[in-house]
């Protein structure tokens, strides 16, 4: 699977954290004669199995969450969009396959495919089911996967479509190994979120490959999607005689993405657009 693929990366729990480890833990167990071991030996044991039923359910596309974290699977967001607009007509069928068409024609992802994900919250009378679109671009040689997700809702006669372009990593074992051999220190602050689905433990023990190579390409890959997915929904709004002048200005965000250092940012492109239209609309009105 997609997490469990680490490209080029020598994914490895390493000696330095094993021996930093062993040292701390044998200077704990020394200064409180072993009595630490009552906590630390049931928080070894917890941290181990939680970590694997969350990696197993990650690793298994269990398209399931609990309240939080419906997106887990697919990584970290990397720029959400939303646009609404009015139209007596249905027009998802139509939107949604031109998406797929200018995708397939402009850049090497994967068809748009219907995922089910569902929230499972006990609290619920029932599992509630909502379907998205998903298209992946694969894994960067460094085993960072970029996805876009897709929504179409409708409510009455608004209808609206909103995507979400995500980077995830792989699994890395010195991330699993720290996180379960410091658990007797670090589970006082999640294991309470955690058991009340506030807090997801995931990201603890994925990496988005730290290098400036892989900031490039999986930048390449978000602003593709972003682009492509931007055009593609101005050109069906259009056709279907759809006002996109504010469509077409929030388009201008995406060229401003930057990523570094696995977080994404956003300039001031789009503020300075807003400001030019805001600006052209009282001139106009003097």
């Amino acid at each position: 699977m997609a997490v469990l693929d680490h490209g080029v990366v020598s994914n490895r729990t390493k000696i330095r954290s094993v021996i930093v480890a062993i040292i701390i833990h044998l200077a704990v167990i020394s200064i409180t004669t072993g009595i630490v071991l009552l906590i630390a030996i049931p928080s070894w044991i917890a941290a181990y199995v939680i970590s694997g039923r969350e990696l197993a359910a990650i690793a298994n596309e269990a398209f399931h969450f609990k309240k939080s974290y419906p997106f887990r699977y697919f990584g970290s967001s990397f720029g959400e969009f939303t646009h609404v607009f009015c139209h007596g007509q249905d027009l998802e069928e139509r939107t949604l396959a031109t998406i797929d068409r200018a995708l397939k024609a402009q850049v090497p992802v994967s068809p748009l495919k219907a995922i089910t994900i569902t929230d499972i919250d006990g609290e619920l009378r029932d599992p509630e089911e909502r379907t998205f679109r998903v298209s992946t671009a694969g894994t960067t040689s460094r085993g960072t996967t970029v996805t876009l997700l897709l929504r179409y809702a409708r409510f009455g006669q608004l209808q609206s479509v909103q995507w979400w372009v995500l980077a995830g990593g792989y699994v890395d074992r010195d991330k699993k190994f720290n996180f379960v051999a410091y658990a007797p220190l670090t589970i006082w602050f999640w294991l309470i979120p955690y058991l009340r689905r506030d807090h997801d433990i995931v990201p603890r023990l994925r990496s988005l490959y730290s290098s400036t190579y892989n900031y490039l390409d999986v930048e390449t890959q978000v602003k593709g999607f972003h682009e492509v997915v931007f055009n593609a929904l101005i050109e069906e709004l259009e056709h279907n005689g759809i006002d996109t002048s504010e469509l077409k200005v929030q388009r201008m965000q995406v060229m401003n993405i930057s990523i570094s250092g696995g977080q994404v940012q956003m300039g001031n492109v789009v503020q300075g657009a807003m400001n030019r239209v805001v600006n052209s609309a009282k001139g106009a009105g003097k």
